[in-house]
């Protein structure tokens, strides 16, 4: 009787890792994605499969965790340089030094220097310049094999409810390592700065086939 209750919880533990051992990669693959939006998610129980799209991964710049950190900083400093031609606007209008509407350009330079809150934005964009040049020069150059496989990925498209409990549709991109143990990169695709980040790459990092 001691005998039968040691090997049933055996058996039940080599039957699971048994279990485990027959999964397809795409299950593999799935679990993880689940067990990502499990927490990612307000509604998971809302949570419906779409599209999901299973395939080797190469060492294309969007998997390049290189790529993606200069592609994240340049959008960075266009948001930055974008923000701050609006205050330097604002802040020239109300010093009426330009009228409101008019051409940055209608302003003399020199007159700035009895504004030192608007030189200091001034100076704050000038200086993003040399910035965004060495961001765009790094991404350029990054030289890696497009075709060395690295892992997979997962195209993973779904409907769920959102916070407020309106329908929404999610559109993620995932890459897993070669064991299908980990997720070493996800993204939503629909999130406008993700947007931008793949502009940049597409722009300054094309696929070198």
């Amino acid at each position: 009787m001691e005998m039968k209750r040691f090997i049933t919880p055996v058996l039940f533990a080599f039957t699971l890792i048994l279990c485990i051992g027959c999964q397809s990669n795409e299950e593999k693959s799935s679990a993880l994605i689940q067990k990502y939006l499990l927490k990612e998610l307000h509604n998971y129980d809302s949570y419906t499969q779409i599209e999901s799209n299973f395939e080797k991964a190469y060492n294309i710049p969007l998997n390049n965790s290189i790529c993606r950190q200069h592609a994240t900083n340049i959008v960075r400093i266009r948001n930055n340089y974008q923000d701050g031609m609006k205050v330097l606007t604002h802040q020239l209008e109300e010093a009426g030094l330009i009228a409101e509407g008019e051409e940055l350009s209608g302003y003399s330079k020199e007159s700035l220097n009895r504004y030192p809150e608007i030189l200091e934005t001034k100076q704050m964009i000038d200086n993003l310049d040399p910035l965004l040049s060495n961001e765009i020069s790094q991404l350029s150059s990054q030289s890696f094999d497009e075709t060395e496989y690295i892992g997979y990925s997962v195209n993973h498209k779904f409907q769920y409810k959102d916070s407020a409990g309106n329908p929404a549709t999610g559109n993620y991109y995932f890459l897993f390592d070669k064991e299908l143990k980990n997720i070493l990169f996800a993204i939503d695709l629909d999130d406008e700065t993700n947007k931008s980040m793949i502009s940049v790459l597409n722009q300054f990092c094309p696929n070198r086939e």
